[in-house]
């Protein structure tokens, strides 16, 4: 069990690196995670690894611990409802602002995980945008993990990440491989993943402008002040008219005053 001053020590270097929060409640958590890494360095002490988290130059423990804190879960066609109004309200609106000499859509995926909600906007788009190769199209997955980066770009899934996938799709994306499935190069191809720390503005910076945000289920993991830089660094990467989809949890609202909330049939949604 950590110290409290270790404790504090270390949740303070994951906030400064990450943004990412971790309460008081959360020292059991953190303590079973630091002892890991402590296993893996050969260090005995939790004061030694706090030292050595601190001062380590090069980040590469900063954000090795950091992969070892972030919990994730990510499936197929999460949050059916509002891919819907995606693929039928939104992406239509999007299309028709588009001249026919451009045709150009830029989607960012943020704190993709495994990759399953950036390929699943590959599959929507597939579905849903008529003469696919006469657009320019760039997917974006992006996540602080390089261990889920390496899986998402692996695109092999079990039955529990298909769970939501219709089976039309799933018969027309996926290829048995024993237990698992294989998403198809069609859709694969579609996707580049990259290591961003969102909550980094150098790293950000790198990106382009994007017409459609999907940055779901991510800002839970954020107090309401790294929360509110997140959502600035994300506004400067898309273009005017752009949309922005958080998880059923999350509000712009109290982050926010930069975007604007509008209603889609029944339902709300950000766009700058």
């Amino acid at each position: 069990m950590l110290s409290l001053e270790d404790f504090e020590s270390i949740r303070q270097v994951i906030y400064r690196e990450a943004g990412l929060f971790f309460a008081d409640n959360k020292i059991d958590f953190l303590s079973r995670r630091v002892a890991m890494r402590m296993a893996a360095l050969g260090l005995e002490s939790a004061r030694d690894y706090s030292r050595y988290l601190r001062f380590n130059q090069d980040g590469t423990e900063q954000e090795a611990l950091i992969e070892l804190v972030i919990t994730y879960e990510s499936y197929f066609f999460r949050d059916y409802p509002q891919l819907k109004m995606f693929a039928e309200e939104v992406l239509p609106m999007l299309a028709d602002s588009q001249k026919a000499s451009t045709k150009q859509l830029n989607l960012l995926s943020a704190g993709c995980s495994t990759g399953e909600e950036a390929y699943t906007l590959g599959i929507i788009l597939r579905e849903m945008l008529d003469n696919l190769d006469q657009w320019h199209i760039r997917v974006d997955g992006v996540d602080i993990n390089r261990r889920l980066l390496a899986r998402a770009k692996a695109a092999i899934y079990n039955s529990r990440s298909l769970r939501e996938t219709p089976n039309l799709y799933k018969d027309r994306y996926f290829e048995r491989t024993g237990n698992d499935f294989a998403l198809s190069e069609t859709v694969r191809r579609m996707v580049r993943f990259s290591r961003v720390n969102i909550f980094n503005k150098a790293q950000m910076d790198a990106l382009p402008l994007y017409d459609v945000v999907f940055c779901r289920n991510v800002l839970i993991y954020f107090d309401h002040e790294s929360a509110a830089k997140v959502m600035g660094l994300l506004y400067e990467h898309m273009k005017p008219g752009a949309f922005i989809f958080l998880g059923a949890a999350e509000s712009v609202g109290r982050l926010s005053g930069l975007f604007e909330m509008i209603r889609i049939g029944n339902s709300f949604l950000y766009r700058k």
